[in-house]
Formats: structure tokens, sequence, C-alpha cells
């Protein structure tokens, strides 16, 4: 769910357009990582990335401290484009201050989702180089494989995450986070039918959250449920909330809560109120920065407290 209030367009970063050596060069010089928001001259999908884009504070004051950042129309580059992976715009790469490709996330990400993606990458990375060396000493460490699996997922290699969540399956002590993984995979895929199976399995296996994902398998069955004034994913999302307190899946269904609040009740002082609970029960987290970006676009929105 997204928050649909809009605010007047923030500044703009010194972007670099169709212009990589000079941002590879920015880079090095600077040591920082390039950000490279590939575009469609023309493209609808584009424009439309570019308009939220634009319309984010948050991310663009935050993008120049931490990255150069450069766009480049992909029919210009589109050998680079190739090599990064990217068919379509709109998408983003990340390359080290080296030059060393890191990630390329494909279709548009609203910039909320942007921003929280980039400010957990440094910690993605480092999960994967550990998991990976873990499994370098001993290719039976089922957590390292599920560990693996989760950093893969979130850099977008679907493909080579199921692997490693499929192996490990067979071992008791983690098949819970193991079917979580899948049921992540499944979604990211499309298969929202598929997910919710596997998030079944994690609810079965791990009835009592030993492993801290029977709150977020909870939690994503509460997203997909569908009636009149989304009453039952209201339901399920207060059950979260009561049954496995102070994990981040009630953290999320306070999240969906609010989102609720704002885009079906128009409820904006309620929606407030729960992301402020977000921010603090999340502190740490990216539901933290999430719930930030979530009361910054809920601002001037239902003043004075009511609807």
């Amino acid at each position: 769910m997204l928050f649909l209030a809009r605010w007047a367009a923030a500044g703009e970063p010194a972007w670099i357009d169709d212009d990589p050596g000079r941002a590879l060069e920015a880079g090095k010089s600077g040591g920082r990582p390039v950000l490279i928001f590939w575009r469609d001259a023309g493209g609808t999908v584009s424009a439309l990335a570019a308009e939220d884009l634009s319309g984010s504070a948050a991310l663009l004051d935050w993008i120049p401290d931490h990255f150069v950042p450069a766009r480049l129309e992909r029919g210009k580059f589109g050998e680079l484009a190739k090599r990064f992976g990217i068919e379509e715009s709109p998408a983003v790469t990340v390359l080290d201050a080296d030059g060393v490709w890191l990630v390329s996330w494909r279709g548009f990400r609203p910039a909320g989702d942007l921003l929280v993606a980039l400010k957990n990458l440094p910690g993605v990375l480092k999960r994967k180089t550990v998991a990976e060396a873990a499994l370098a000493g001993n290719t039976g460490d089922s957590a390292a494989r599920v560990a693996l699996g989760d950093a893969l997922l979130d850099l977008e290699r679907p493909d080579a995450a199921r692997e490693q969540f499929e192996k490990a399956l067979g071992d008791s002590a983690v098949a819970a986070a193991a079917w979580w993984g899948l049921a992540r995979v499944r979604l990211a895929a499309g298969q929202p039918s598929s997910a919710l199976e596997a998030a079944a399995k994690v609810e079965e296996l791990d009835p009592q959250n030993h492993l801290g994902r029977t709150d977020n398998a909870a939690a994503l069955r509460a997203r997909m449920e569908e009636g009149p004034d989304a009453s039952l994913a209201r339901a399920a999302l207060a059950k979260i909330c009561e049954s496995f307190p102070g994990t981040d899946g009630a953290t999320e269904a306070l999240y969906l809560e609010a989102a609720i609040l704002a885009n079906v009740d128009g409820d904006f002082a309620g929606a407030r109120e729960r992301l402020r609970r977000v921010r603090s029960d999340g502190a740490g987290t990216e539901w933290e920065w999430r719930a930030a970006f979530a009361l910054a676009r809920l601002e001037g929105r239902g003043a004075g407290g009511g609807r």
C-alpha cells in the first residue's frame, strides 16, 4: 500500500545527464558510489517515475551526500544497459566508487521504497559476504543458506535466492525461514496465491514464531485480504499486533493500518498517529525510514486533526 498524498516538487540534486564517464570519474575522485537512473525518452512509465522522484524531498536531499547521481537514457547507452541487466526503463543501477556493479533494480519503484533499499544496501552486501564465507567453510550451514537467499533476493536475484532457500528446506531448524524466503520470491514473481501457500507453511512449521518469520507471514496474509472497507485486513492486522507484539510483523501491521486510515478512510490524523508509533517501534530499522517518509507525504493533509 502506498501513501497517495503528494507534496510540492523538491529541489533537484546536481544530476550528471547522459555522461557515464563523467559520473564514474566523479565517483572515483569523491570516493562515492554512483547511482544511475535509467529512463526512456518519451516513455510514460519513465515519466511517472521521474515525477515521483522529483516530488520526494526526503530522497533527493539524501542522495547527494551518499551517491553521485546520474541519469542515462537507455536508448543512447544500450550496450551499457545490457551489461547491467537493464532491458527496460525505469530502472536503477548502483556501482561502487571504482565502477564495480553492485545491483540493478528493474521497474518502477516508489521513491519511499527506493530510499529504504538504498539505505539497506550496505547491510545487504555485508550479509551476503558473511553468508558466502560461512558456506565456503561449511556447505551444510542451512542458516547461512537462508541468509544468503535473503540477501540475493534484496539484490533482485530471485533465481539464485530460490536455489538457496530450496536447499535449506530439508533442515527442520530453519525450514520455516526458508519457506518465508520462498514466499517472498513468489510474491516478487507475481504469484500471490503461491506466496500465500508458502506463508502458510511458515505458520504451520513455527506457530510460536521462534525464527521470527511467522509474524511476517501473517502480515503478508493480511496485506492480501480483501473486503468492503478493508474490514478483513483490519481484523487481521489487529490480531498480528496482539499476537506478535514487538516484532517486525507487528510494526508492519501498524504501518498498513496507517495506510488504510489514510487511503481508505481519509483519516489523516489517525494515520499520523499510527506512523509515529511505527517510527518509535521500528527505530533503527527500515520501518523508521518508511514512517518518516510517509509522515512527510501526509504533511498538511487533514489539518486540524480531523478527517
